[in-house]
Parts: structure tokens; C-alpha cells; sequence
């Protein structure tokens, strides 16, 4: 089983096809409206993921157009979950295809703004890390590919794997990620 966060987009026409459905009209609307990252969070942060009843096995918020600032919401989202001491059930974290992590403009480098960019990001990516390392004793897998994470990852999976030595994860994909140079 996976809890998978698909992005919505509505076209005029299907906008329309609400429009049609006499008395369904108000939910559609109030649908369309939803904060789709806040909904995101609220599942992440009020779900149970170590019931034994939650057969959810992966998590998969791919393809989302998550950005730094919505991967901050969503690690202290989970961080935040009372429900659940740690995400024990969860084997596979997939973050691919979302526009988070890098995105520095190669006119910046040098400049104060570029520091704290490569602050910020450096800081949210060990901040992923400490979370698989407290709270996802069981994940096997963390897809990070066709992101923007570049080479401050290597910073963040060396301390984690200094510091959470005895964590399962063992494969991290950062396949097409063109901000990686190796």
C-alpha cells in the first residue's frame, strides 16, 4: 500500500463539469481551494504510520511541484506527528521530479544571498536526514531523483550515516539530478 499526494490541476473545462452538477457545484469549488501542501502535512502529521492497522508501506509525494519552503512544512509536519513515536511502516520516502533543494543562480555565487541559499539548503537537507535517522527506523528507500539536489547532499548522507550508523536505509536515488557534479 502507498500514500501517494498526486497534484491536481483543473482546465477550464473540468471547472465547467462541476458547473454542470446541480448541487455539487459549492464542494467543487471548496475542493479547488484546498491548500494541496497543507493537506499534505495534515496527513503527514496526524496519521499513525506505526498502527498495525496502517498498511501505508511508501510514501510518495513525487512529481508535487514541492519547493524548499513546502519540504520544510512537510519534514515538520512529520517531525510534529504525535500520533506516532516513528514512521516504523514506511519503507520507500519518494520526493522525485519536485523542484526543491538546489535552484542557485550561477550569476549569485559570491554574493550574501547565495550564502544563505547554500545555508538554507544545507540545513534542509540534514534536516531530512535527522528525520529518516529518528523517526524512519524501517526505510529502505529515499528517492530524491530529477531534483535539485547538488553536491551539499554528500555533506548531508555523511553525517547521517556517522550518526545513524544502524539505520536501514540503503539506497538513496539521485539519479538525473543536473545540479550534481561527482
Amino acid at each position: 500500500k502507498m500514500l501517494m499526494m498526486e497534484r491536481y490541476s483543473y482546465s477550464s473545462s473540468e471547472e465547467s463539469d462541476c458547473d454542470d452538477d446541480i448541487g455539487y457545484n459549492d464542494q467543487c469549488e471548496s475542493f479547488i481551494e484546498v491548500d494541496r501542501n497543507q493537506y499534505i502535512a495534515d496527513i503527514l502529521q496526524f496519521t499513525n504510520f506505526e498502527s498495525i492497522y496502517n498498511t501505508i508501506k511508501r510514501i510518495d509525494l513525487s512529481d508535487n511541484s514541492l519547493n524548499n519552503n513546502d519540504l520544510s512544512s512537510i519534514l515538520c509536519a512529520m517531525e510534529q506527528n504525535k500520533n506516532c513515536v516513528t514512521f516504523s511502516n514506511i519503507s520507500h520516502l519518494n520526493f522525485s521530479q519536485n523542484m526543491f533543494i538546489g535552484n542557485v543562480d550561477e550569476e549569485e555565487i559570491g554574493n550574501a544571498l547565495h550564502q544563505d541559499n547554500i545555508e538554507n539548503v544545507r540545513e534542509l537537507l540534514f534536516n531530512l536526514f535527522d528525520l529518516i535517522g529518528t523517526k524512519f527506523p524501517n526505510l529502505q528507500q529515499l528517492n530524491l531523483s530529477e531534483t535539485g539536489c547538488d553536491n551539499l547532499i554528500f555533506d548531508a548522507i555523511i553525517h547521517f550515516m556517522d550518526k545513524y550508523s544502524n539505520n536501514s536505509l540503503g539506497v538513496i536515488n539521485l539519479k538525473h539530478c543536473d545540479e550534481l557534479i561527482i
